[in-house]
């Protein structure tokens, strides 16, 4: 079979006997593969190890599989790299993680991840405030995902009033009138509900307007998104 040229972002990477490199790479329009770069580490190849770095953008042949397996990956070369630093470089390294747990491999639909992730990585050096960006970024993310946060009505009986519980189970807001129906909903003040509302209509390259976020504020996201995260992955 020929290989197929693939763009894709290295959402992780594990050296792999003396000279070769297994990644994982979220791609534009081939799903999330698993594949083995060999050789990539030897002196011979002469391939600089930005190529083969979490993080970075490139483009690559890849021999595809249709069945569960590493995909052979050759020709890599890079296209971007994401020179961040501190925690920044924190903050890119986790949500690419996260993705990495996140995304089963296979050949489904991620070209809105593939863009998700590239226009984070351009919104990085422009933010002055890494957990506003986040908490975009994760809104965002888990709602390409399918996996919530429905933050518009109550996932119990539907109802637009009294929303002021959240469920990492049901993937967002319960009223109260539902609250016992829901063990696992915390209190998540109207307030904060509206902010993460407010979060979800901005672009990314919006993060400026936001000029503080509220440390409480950031927990409670954090404990939402978390909560989704938990149910669905364990």
């Amino acid at each position: 079979m020929a290989p197929t040229k693939v763009t894709g972002i290295i959402l992780n990477r594990f050296e792999f006997r003396e000279t070769s490199v297994i990644v994982h790479l979220l791609t534009e329009n081939c799903g999330k593969i698993a594949g083995l770069m060999k050789g990539v580490r030897s002196e011979k190849k002469k391939v600089a190890p930005l190529v083969y770095q979490q993080g970075s953008l490139i483009e690559a042949q890849v021999y595809l599989r249709w069945q569960p397996g590493l995909e052979l990956i050759s020709q890599p070369n890079l296209l971007v790299h994401f020179p961040f630093k501190g925690e920044a470089l924190f903050f890119w390294k986790k949500i690419l993680e996260l993705m990495d747990k996140l995304v089963p491999q296979g050949r489904q639909d991620t070209s809105d991840l593939f863009r998700l992730l590239v226009s984070t990585s351009e919104a990085v050096p422009q933010t002055g405030n890494l957990n506003v960006l986040e908490a975009m970024f994760m809104v965002r993310a888990l709602s390409v995902l399918g996996f919530g946060p429905f933050l518009d009505r109550c996932l119990s009986c539907g109802s637009a009033e009294h929303l002021r519980y959240f469920s990492g189970k049901l993937g967002g807001v319960v009223c109260a009138n539902c609250r016992t129906k829901e063990p696992d909903a915390f209190f998540f003040p109207f307030k904060h509900l509206e902010i993460l509302r407010f979060l979800r209509r901005l672009s990314l390259n919006q993060t400026s307007v936001v000029k503080y976020l509220p440390e409480t504020v950031y927990r409670n996201f954090r404990r939402c998104f978390n909560g989704i995260i938990s149910y669905h992955i364990g």
